[in-house]
């Protein structure tokens, strides 16, 4: 018998214990069901209480692990498994990653989407197609940007006199005249 349905038939019994009217008699299956709605409610608060003591032990160990792992691994490979952790109990559709993440992938892809798909097949990783939707959310021209010149002056900035002797390389790319005709 589920407790709902035996709130539906508790429903119909007087509000005070203390009257004499004779539909306030309790009749033998009425206090047995009392007797079973008691107890079910004490199980229900006690496996309440139980799961949140679970949820709050299964929490410290993700972090216990996150901390010995921090000494063994690089700071990217440590978010990457944070991250795997953290999207396991999320549906598909639910899923979303940090920028970090997201530039992670996507120099993993660039250097070799085989290797992506095989990834993909063994961690939760966004489709190919949503890192390249990703990448158009940023407006990128031809020539020097002077956003990314910004970046790299706040960069050198941050480091040390000695480690600021660099050699910037640009690479220039061959056009051909053509048209080309995307449906989105």
């Amino acid at each position: 018998m589920s407790i709902f349905f035996i709130l539906y038939i508790l429903r119909d019994l007087p509000h005070d214990p203390t009257s004499h009217t004779p539909s306030a008699k309790e009749t033998p299956t009425k206090a047995l069901l009392k007797k079973k709605l008691k107890r079910l409610q004490t199980e229900n608060s006690r496996l309440r209480k139980k799961l949140k003591g679970e949820q709050k032990c299964g929490a410290n160990v993700v972090k216990h692990t996150c901390k010995s792992l921090a000494r063994h691994f690089g700071e990217k490979t440590l978010h990457f498994l944070q991250t795997q952790v953290k999207l396991a109990h999320r549906s598909a559709y639910g899923r979303s990653f940090t920028p970090l993440m997201m530039s992670i992938l996507l120099s993993i892809f660039h250097a070799s989407p085989k290797t992506y798909r095989i990834l993909s097949k063994l961690f939760i990783l966004p489709t190919p197609e949503t890192l390249v939707e990703s990448l158009q959310k940023h407006n990128v021209y031809p020539g020097i940007s002077p956003k990314i010149i910004a970046a790299l002056k706040s960069k050198v900035r941050a480091m040390k006199p000695e480690d600021r002797q660099c050699l910037i390389v640009f690479d220039a790319m061959g056009v051909k005249k053509s048209l080309s005709y995307d449906a989105k």
